[in-house]
């Protein structure tokens, strides 16, 4: 059976997505810098929150892949743009945020908002991917990929924009092989100039 990509439809799979982030993400150095000795179960719950906060409102997407009933991925993204809201500012994510990283955070958070805006002024109203992510025992089978070509797809058809993302240096590779482009200097996160993000863009018509 191939994968399948859908949108998530239940809280339940919000909090797989959750889990899946924590399994993924927790030892990337990206991560690890923003979420410092944070309790394990604090950041599940704070990207599950998040992603059922982007299924409901915010003009977003939140993705699944998933092969014979098992999740592989995931994928979030919403329009940023003139008049968009911020999820990550939504009542039911901002209180799961705690703990000595929450300045961090939003510090980040900032520098990624500007880079935003930016790209916006060039290329208008763009749909922004928050995150890719593919479980740790289903990397390296072309999910990312997929769950990447069906938001490319509904960008350009559903959408009808561009689309734009802040890529860790690991990643760069894989978004060039899928027609992105840098777009601006890497955004060199405060506290730590060792860990760098990089704006990328496609136009997707």
């Amino acid at each position: 059976m191939d994968v399948r990509i859908r949108p998530a439809k239940t809280a339940k799979e919000c909090d797989l997505i959750g889990e899946m982030h924590h399994a993924a993400c927790r030892d990337l150095t990206w991560t690890r810098h923003v979420d410092p000795k944070v309790d394990p179960n604090e950041a599940k719950r704070f990207q599950s929150s998040l992603a059922a906060a982007i299924r409901k409102q915010y003009h977003g997407i939140v993705l699944v892949a998933e092969k014979e009933g098992k999740m592989m991925g995931y994928l979030q993204a919403w329009q940023y743009g003139k008049g968009s809201l911020d999820p990550y500012k939504h009542k039911e994510v901002y209180p799961s945020m705690k703990g000595r990283h929450l300045p961090i955070w939003w510090s980040v958070h900032s520098q990624v908002n500007e880079v935003c805006t930016k790209i916006e002024a060039e290329m208008g109203s763009f749909l922004y991917i928050d995150k890719v992510v593919v479980s740790p025992g289903s990397q390296k089978q072309g999910v990312g990929r997929k769950l990447m070509r069906y938001t490319m797809n509904a960008a350009a058809e559903a959408y009808n924009m561009p689309i734009g993302l802040l890529a860790a240096p690991e990643s760069l590779p894989f978004f060039r092989k899928l027609g992105l482009q840098p777009a601006g200097v890497p955004v060199v996160l405060v506290g730590d100039d060792k860990v760098r993000l990089v704006p990328m863009t496609a136009r997707t018509k």
